[in-house]
């Protein structure tokens, strides 16, 4: 383990370390109170000082300190870097609970650098966050543990992904998370800006922000330096030009500059001690300085061309000058490869920067010409990604391919999809070869996917494609034409994934391989996906067992079995399932294949009405994601947005919140979908919700149109609220046309859709526009005469969500027809609403349950069974109480299930408080003010207690009531 040096004390940190202390539970008292702890202020403000003081306390309290660097440069795209250093530090310190994590985790092999027995080959990146949890845990369970992640400012994709899991979960055991980022490099665009905020809003996190020092600090500070002391005013000027910030004022204080006057900025001070350093010592830190903040010995010697004892020379005076420090044996992850060989690194990063900035153009091509050189020299301790970034800084358009594809593969393989992603997105600007850019545009079209980018990946994919010559290429061909139909399948942008698949297998007439068995599986989906062209599925998927005996390929195995229980969906689905649960529970199924199956599973019992089932079914699938480490992937992400749906409707709100939320940077569409169901959520638990992510999701509906049934639900209720009825209708209006032209007219969710307007139409106020009023209640019965109809049953194979929301749709016909004056039959008008209870009962969907309640209430009461209302408003208050359902404990506030005085129309407690404020004379306003809610609403109110005493004026309703005894 390496942390900054401790030369001398700490000090004018005395509030935050004593808080740091607390929440780790350093002190003599209480243990940690947090897993993780976030250290965050300005470069050269001191984090590393004073990390390193908590590490040196730590040390005194009996507990193991380990730690792991993020480093600039060349070394920001290498997957899980900090964590090499950090796992090869509790390697060395617990080679027992390293060897057993081991074992049960084989993925640790990949952090573990030098270690003879590799990784199994293509190890999932959930499986590398398992065992690094499972890793700290062991150590923690054998002594307390505290590991150091410094400059996450400067993390690769993979690592902050790493670090957001860890946080998140905290350890079954003592150990304690601490990492450090400096917080003026956190602009907007930069990846941790979003990030950070979610870390820090954890329960178990806390957060440090070391802010500017005080001048007394400062003045003791530059007091405990090296040297001579300094004059009082000399003292003065570094007190005033350092700002409070601790390395600056160590620059100045040890170069005061000519004649003793401080230099005008920090760079200055950096430049100027670096002007004092001689030709051999300059080149060398010049090199170290394009290579990174940390270099290897033996990759400097060869840069730089020194003789052995001309080098330790320069590094001597280097060291001397306070420019570089050497890193303690096995203390950095770029020194891991190489046992034994010395590590350097810059005192501070700012020099190193200060350094690299200065350089000429000419010196620094010649340098990362070198760099390259040295690193493909040593095959074994090279870093792809750091050859790429010397190749791309220079030009060299083939070195940069090669190391960017090279460096893609490697983040792939231990599950770092977004740097990969980089990498291969970086390798197409360099490449000009055709058959090259189709292979690298086919692994970043997997990249993208696995983070959630599904429009990046098809883009990519296309982008390439149209740059092929026609005619040439045929294998390249297919394969991109084939991916680009399996993201077709899942988008709804235009392009047929039929014409794309069938183009693809065409291209491939006589093959026999795994591109082939490739190309024919993503047919058959296409296919059954389209419901269309079955026998030919059905021939294609013999053709693909037959190849898979060939190959001996277990993953195309698995493959077939998923694709052959697709085809029973339709004519057998008791034995269709029994297909899938096998291949999910067989122990040589790819975890992939895995995936996709428990997704199917569970969306096989959502269709059958079989909740709770479902729910389970999805969380395991998003466990296999999180696994593979691609939960925003393909079906890993649909099994996590699932399962918080399925956990909404069982009422686990709490838990649909937590499996809803999703990465700042998620794209859109699939942060669309998450944002719409959170909405729907939010807007269950309370009466305002911002329905600024409705917006922006909409803008995607084009793209998958799976949007519109997770958005317009709650944008119809959040409207609705507002009294927007035109806005109400022209949500519902854009939503249906897009999804009757993308979806087939079995698609059961016409029905939710149908309800919900429906609902949205028998709550219009009394006053409303005629017309408006007309156009709700015309689409209501244009989209009922489609849904109920005569030859209804016979277009559609009804599940028990679209049987529930069919009879939410019958009962809410008759509610509109009650507020209409159409007097349905009593017993009618009550049996819906006992059919749409008993429906939302049976799935179950807890909230909905509770508002069909709500229905039946208004029903009875509509027809005198006053006292029967009263058992059914207890009911649905007593759930909806447990929920925390504000909004629908509101309605059933309203509801007057107690007989009126005087036999008049039935008006709802607020009603009556609306009605004594109008016999007093209040206008809407003052009502509204009175009441504490919207004039709007008290519009509503009005307009209810005219037509329920069938008054056209509101002296005329004050005089009916007082006949009716209903007013005081």
């Amino acid at each position: 383990m390496t942390l900054a040096p401790r030369h001398h004390p700490l000090v004018g940190r005395d509030r935050e370390l004593d808080a740091a202390c607390r929440l780790l539970g350093l002190g003599p008292t209480a243990p940690s109170r947090v897993s993780g702890l976030v250290v965050g202020g300005d470069a050269g403000i001191g984090k590393s000082r004073f990390i390193a003081e908590l590490a040196h306390r730590a040390g005194e309290a009996g507990r193991l300190v380990a730690a792991g660097h993020c480093v600039g440069a060349a070394g920001s795209g290498t997957a899980w870097l900090p964590f090499v250093e950090l796992v090869g530090a509790l390697v060395a310190a617990e080679p027992d609970a390293s060897e057993e994590v081991l074992e049960r985790h084989p993925a640790l092999a990949s952090l573990v650098a030098g270690r003879d027995v590799d990784a199994p080959a293509g190890v999932s990146p959930g499986a590398v966050g398992e065992a690094v949890q499972a890793l700290l845990v062991a150590v923690g369970r054998r002594r307390p543990l505290l590991a150091v992640v410094e400059d996450v400012h400067w993390s690769d994709r993979s690592s902050r992904e790493l670090l957001t899991l860890l946080l998140t979960r905290g350890f079954d055991g003592d150990v304690t998370l601490v990492v450090s980022y400096r917080s003026d490099d956190l602009h907007r665009q930069h990846p941790l800006y979003d990030t950070l905020p979610q870390w820090t809003r954890l329960p178990l996190v806390g957060r440090i922000s070391l802010g500017p020092l005080p001048a007394g600090a400062i003045r003791e500070l530059v007091a405990g330096q090296p040297g001579p002391p300094l004059d009082p005013a000399t003292v003065d000027r570094v007190v005033t030009r350092s700002e409070g910030n601790a390395f600056f004022a160590e620059e100045l204080a040890t170069n005061p500059g000519d004649e003793g006057k401080p230099t005008e900025d920090l760079t200055s001070v950096l430049e100027r001690r670096l002007d004092r350093l001689s030709d051999d010592a300059g080149a060398v830190v010049r090199a170290a300085a394009v290579a990174g903040r940390t270099v290897r010995h033996d990759l400097l010697a060869r840069v730089v061309g020194l003789d052995d004892d001309a080098l330790d020379r320069a590094l001597a005076e280097a060291i001397e000058h306070h420019v570089l420090e050497r890193v303690p044996p096995g203390g950095h992850a770029l020194g891991e490869l190489g046992a034994g060989t010395p590590t350097w690194s810059f005192r501070h990063a700012l020099l190193g920067e200060t350094l690299a900035l200065g350089i000429l153009p000419g010196a620094a091509r010649r340098l990362h010409q070198a760099w390259i050189e040295a690193l493909l020299a040593d095959p074994r301790s090279c870093s792809d990604a750091a050859v790429a970034a010397h190749a791309a800084a220079i030009g060299d358009a083939a070195t940069a391919a090669r190391a960017s594809v090279a460096a893609g593969h490697a983040a792939m393989r231990v599950g770092g999809a977004r740097d990969a992603l980089g990498h291969y997105e970086a390798a197409l600007g360099w490449i000009d070869d055709d058959v090259t850019r189709a292979e690298v545009a086919l692994s970043a079209a997997q990249a993208a996917g696995a983070t959630g980018d599904h429009v990046r990946a098809l883009g990519l994919l296309r982008e390439v494609l149209e740059s092929m010559p026609a005619g040439r290429h045929p294998r390249q061909r297919a394969a991109l034409l084939a991916e680009l139909a399996s993201w077709h399948n899942i988008l709804d942008l235009p392009g047929s994934p039929l014409d794309l698949s069938a183009q693809a297998v065409a291209l491939l007439p006589q093959t026999r391989d795994a591109l082939r068995a490739r190309v024919l599986g993503v047919r058959v989906h296409v296919i059954l996906g389209a419901g269309k062209h079955r026998e030919e599925a059905e021939a294609l998927a013999d053709e693909l067992a037959g190849l898979a005996d060939e190959l001996g390929a277990p993953e195309v195995v698995a493959e077939v079995r998923m694709l052959r229980a697709r085809l029973l969906e339709d004519t057998d689905p008791a034995r269709q399932r029994d297909t899938v649960v096998a291949v999910v529970a067989a122990p040589e199924t790819p975890d992939e294949i895995r995936l996709q199956g428990l997704f199917r599973l569970g969306m096989s019992s959502y269709n059958a009405g079989e909740i709770e089932a479902a729910h389970d079914d999805f969380v395991r699938g998003a466990d296999v994601a999180e696994r593979l480490r691609r939960p925003w992937g393909l079906y890993g992400f649909d099994c996590r947005l699932h399962a918080g749906r399925t956990a909404y409707l069982l009422g686990r709100w709490e838990e649909a919140a937590d499996r809803l939320s999703a990465p700042a940077d998620l794209p859109y569409p699939a942060r669309g979908l998450l944002d719409g169901s959170l909405v729907e959520l939010a807007q269950a638990r309370r009466a305002d919700v911002d329905p600024a992510p409705l917006l922006r999701a909409r803008a995607w509906w084009e793209v998958d149109a799976l949007l519109v049934l997770c958005t317009m639900g709650p944008a119809v209720e959040h409207y609705a609220r507002q009294a927007q009825h035109e806005t109400v209708l022209e949500w519902i209006e854009s939503g249906v046309a897009l999804l009757r032209r993308v979806w087939s007219p079995r698609f059961q969710g016409w029905y939710r859709l149908a309800a919900l307007l429906a609902g949205r139409a028998a709550d219009l106020p009394r006053d409303i526009d005629p017309a408006l009023q007309t156009r709700f209640t015309d689409l209501v019965e244009e989209y009922a005469g489609y849904l109920l109809g005569d030859d209804a049953t016979a277009r559609r194979t009804f599940g028990p969500e679209s049987r529930a929301w069919r009879d939410r749709l019958v009962a809410e016909r008759h509610r509109i027809a009650a507020g209409a004056g159409e007097g349905p039959d009593p017993g009618v008008f009550v049996a819906a609403w006992e059919r749409s209870v008993s429906s939302f009962d049976a799935l179950p969907h807890v909230a909905e349950a509770v508002g069909s309640r709500v229905g039946l209430a208004r029903a009875l009461i509509a027809v005198g069974r006053r006292s029967e209302a009263a058992d059914v408003v207890a009911q649905a208050r007593a759930r909806a109480e447990a929920l925390g359902a504000r909004p629908l404990l509101a309605v059933l506030d309203d509801l007057a299930v107690a007989p009126a005085r005087g036999g008049g129309g039935v008006l709802t407690a607020r009603e009556r408080e609306v009605l004594e404020l109008v016999a007093q004379g209040r206008t809407n306003g003052q009502i509204a003010t009175s009441l504490f809610i919207s004039p709007k609403t008290v519009s509503v109110h009005v307009s209810n207690v005219l037509a329920k005493l069938g008054a056209s004026t509101r002296g005329e309703s004050v005089a009916t009531a007082r006949r009716l005894g209903l007013l005081g």
